[in-house]
């Protein structure tokens, strides 16, 4: 069998899907996608075998939280494989959340796997990508551009991509649809499995090579997912959450600090409730950070408020290095010269801030005065120096 020249994509009888766990001869589908824009045929073909591969994969209960062409190679065999990269593969199933690590890429990384949702990250996180990779081969660009995490995660989480059509007119609408169903922000607004995407894109195919065209049909008609999943939604809370928006659009437009209390008793929804705002607020540019009041931590002085600060800590950490020092100047100032004091009950502080120096021992009344003062000053500071965006609708 003949070599296959550089930047050609082999004829589709020829390709088949593999998973390997090292890198292998051939040419990436990074490198293919930097010289040109694939024509719609080779794309159905690549995006079909692609599914099919996480038809296998999603079958074993396993996703990849990498799927980006730099992992797509093109063989000498003529066989497309995709790579294992340092053993991206993780055991997950319908409730598992995200493990924490932060994507390798975040111009493919899903709105729940940026971490700044309250969701849970399964099988469905892959779709998304796939669909970006797709989005890729037809239009030649990502369908967002963006300068370090947060703007991508903005991006992913609120902005709605350019129709593929619009930039690559020669995209049947019909393909432009299996694309944007993909990048649905919601897991539940995507395909629910690869089945049922791999029979729309072969359909798609099918009428191509035998047309040349590809006229309009229901999407999804195969696809059903072999696992129960419930909605992630909350359900008799509208109220509820449009008093909490709208105390959320005030303070953002006012930049009055407000405070707004939920009551209730214990089990009847009330994190639920407050965790609906994560998406709004990420949206809107801001920070959704979040502590519990825990009855077996009553003995841990300042846990929910550390706690709520810690995960700002973790996001401020994914920011642009201009970000951070300016995040690593005002934090300075706040605390001065007793910076160890929140070192002390925020650890990861000092990956911002630097190693501090040891604080002067006081009398227990007096260090405790000071170390509230302190902690005033550091929340007082951290408040995010950041300009809203409107609150946006629809997914």
């Amino acid at each position: 069998m003949e070599a296959p020249r550089p930047n050609e994509i082999p004829p589709a009888d020829g390709v088949h899907s593999a998973l390997i766990p090292d890198d292998v001869a051939g040419e990436s589908l990074e490198s293919v996608l930097r010289e040109r824009r694939l024509d719609v045929p080779t794309c159905l073909r690549l995006g079909s075998e692609l599914a099919r591969w996480l038809d296998d994969l999603h079958s074993k209960h396993l996703i990849h939280r990498d799927l980006r062409p730099a992992n797509v190679v093109l063989d000498t065999r003529h066989e497309l494989r995709l790579l294992r990269v340092n053993g991206d593969l993780s055991g997950t199933d319908a409730t598992a959340r995200p493990s924490g690590d932060l994507p390798r890429d975040w111009a493919y990384a899903s709105p729940e796997q940026t971490g700044r949702l309250n969701r849970v990250l399964d099988y469905r996180t892959d779709f998304y990508s796939l669909g970006i990779v797709l989005y890729r081969m037809l239009t030649g660009q990502l369908p967002f551009a963006a300068g370090d995490p947060v703007e991508w995660t903005h991006c992913h989480i609120a902005c709605s991509p350019p129709a593929p059509q619009s930039i690559a007119p020669e995209v049947p609408r019909i393909v432009a649809d299996i694309v944007l169903r993909l990048l649905a922000k919601l897991p539940e607004d995507r395909y629910q499995s690869a089945h049922g995407l791999r029979a729309d894109l072969d359909r798609c195919l099918a009428q191509w090579q035998t047309t040349g065209r590809i006229e309009p049909f229901p999407l999804g008609l195969d696809d059903v997912s072999e696992r129960f999943l419930i909605p992630h939604k909350l359900y008799g809370r509208d109220q509820e959450l449009a008093t909490l928006l709208d105390a959320f659009d005030r303070m953002a437009t006012g930049g009055v600090p407000a405070l707004v209390s939920v009551a209730g008793y214990s089990g009847i929804g009330k994190s639920a409730l407050v965790h609906e705002l994560q998406r709004p607020i990420v949206r809107a540019n801001g920070y959704f950070i979040a502590g519990k009041f825990d009855q077996h931590q009553r003995d841990i002085p300042y846990a929910t408020v550390t706690q709520a600060f810690r995960t700002l800590v973790q996001q401020l950490l994914t920011e642009s290095e201009e970000r951070i020092a300016d995040w690593r100047q005002r934090i300075a100032e706040a605390v001065g010269s007793n910076g160890q004091l929140i070192v002390d009950v925020l650890p990861q502080v000092e990956l911002i801030i630097g190693k501090q120096a040891p604080v002067p021992p006081l009398p227990p009344t007096e260090a405790q005065h000071r170390f509230r003062m302190v902690f005033r000053q550091f929340i007082a500071y951290s408040r995010p120096n950041w300009t809203p965006i409107p609150r946006q609708t629809g997914h």
